[in-house]
């Protein structure tokens, strides 16, 4: 069960590396545009976020009750992973839950942690997007065995490196939605810092959100119109990867910047701090520069170290090969341990009575679904 819905690019993210491993069928409220090798089962909507998610828990717990699933893939704690757990519970089926940021960074760390944790240790399996998430759930109690590092895949087929000796028209970029938890303010201040160094300096923000008026406001206020382009929501963004020589990742908190991955597999230099699951994905000075706080002035000095041709090639030379950790083929791998930990074996996954293969049923964020097994 998810809301993803409509975005079919998250559903190719988080659920079609599992399309490889089986048969996956979502239950949504709104079928994503677009191709996908995910078929979808659509609930009734009212418009009434509320209303919606409980027609698609319904959907869904008819269907696992009545379907022969394997498993249930559900991400996002509160509420889908709690809705996977009671249908699990329902069908007699294993349960996975996919941890996001939040489920970390705020609901495991608030006052009503005891509960998160207690629920969270009734799924067979927990996957999170690196170590440092796995270290931190298991020392809330979370039993180690049953967490399982995934990271997120993206199409690395369209994530190509760029050339080289491409003309670029922006030095530094930043993707993402204008939000509290994202800080693009902070991108502002950090350009601002930084033209002191160099007046000429060409800055592009892409995206929306709550946060757009503030940020266009800030950058009026600073004198920073001409340096700083606000282009809004790009369906298709790796044209401005390709465009720009550094990428700042300015994020109060996250689990693994999605554009930070985009950003290194296309060999943009990225400059981020520490946050979340960074750490597993760059090392400093080698495919990327960690800023050890989030002030303007570290983000300033880190774009103005990369003006050391030695050290920019090096980093833009290896961060591509991040690609070969999250191409949808190696994010399938991954899924293939989930199974593994929920007692799922491929050979163990035959026809039904009926000659289907059993499916296993999967929730997110993106949709509610049901993933069948295959040999």
């Amino acid at each position: 069960m998810a809301d993803f819905t409509g975005n079919v690019g998250k559903v190719r993210r988080h659920v079609e590396p599992l399309s490889e491993v089986g048969e996956v069928e979502m239950v949504c409220v709104n079928e994503p545009d677009g191709e996908s090798d995910v078929s979808f089962t659509t609930a009734p909507s009212v418009g009434i976020r509320p209303v919606d998610l409980l027609s698609m828990f319904a959907y869904a717990a008819v269907a696992g009750v009545r379907g022969e699933y394997d498993g249930i893939v559900s991400f996002s704690l509160l509420p889908h992973g709690c809705f996977a757990l009671v249908v699990g519970r329902l069908s007699e089926t294993p349960v996975h839950l996919g941890i996001l940021g939040i489920d970390v960074d705020v609901h495991a760390e608030a006052w009503y942690r005891p509960l998160v944790i207690g629920i969270m240790r009734r799924f067979e399996t927990i996957t999170v997007p690196g170590s440092v998430y796995r270290r931190r759930l298991a020392e809330r109690g979370v039993d180690r065995s049953d967490i399982e590092p995934l990271i997120n895949s993206i199409p690395v087929d369209e994530y190509t490196p760029r050339d080289p000796e491409r003309d670029l028209e922006y030095d530094c970029l930043w993707i993402g939605r204008f939000s509290s938890e994202k800080d693009p303010l902070l991108f502002v201040e950090a350009i601002d810092e930084y033209s002191r160094t160099d007046p000429e300096v060409s800055a592009v923000m892409v995206g929306d959100g709550p946060l757009r008026s503030e940020v266009a406001a800030a950058i009026e206020e600073r004198g920073l119109s001409s340096d700083v382009d606000l282009v809004g929501w790009v369906d298709d963004p790796r044209e401005y990867y390709l465009d720009a020589r550094t990428l700042l990742i300015t994020s109060e908190r996250d689990a693994l910047p999605l554009t930070l991955l985009e950003g290194m597999a296309t060999g943009v230099a990225c400059v981020t701090p520490p946050v979340g699951n960074v750490t597993d994905v760059v090392r400093t000075e080698k495919n990327g520069l960690l800023v050890p706080f989030r002030t303007p002035e570290d983000f300033a000095r880190a774009i103005e170290r990369l003006d050391d041709e030695e050290l920019y090639e090096t980093i833009t030379s290896n961060a591509p090969e991040i690609r070969s950790r999250i191409s949808y083929g190696a994010v399938a791998e991954g899924w293939r341990a989930v199974a593994r930990n929920m007692g799922i074996t491929e050979g163990s996954v035959g026809p039904t009575p009926s000659s289907s293969k059993r499916p296993v049923r999967s929730t997110s964020r993106a949709a509610t679904g049901v993933v069948r097994e295959t040999r």
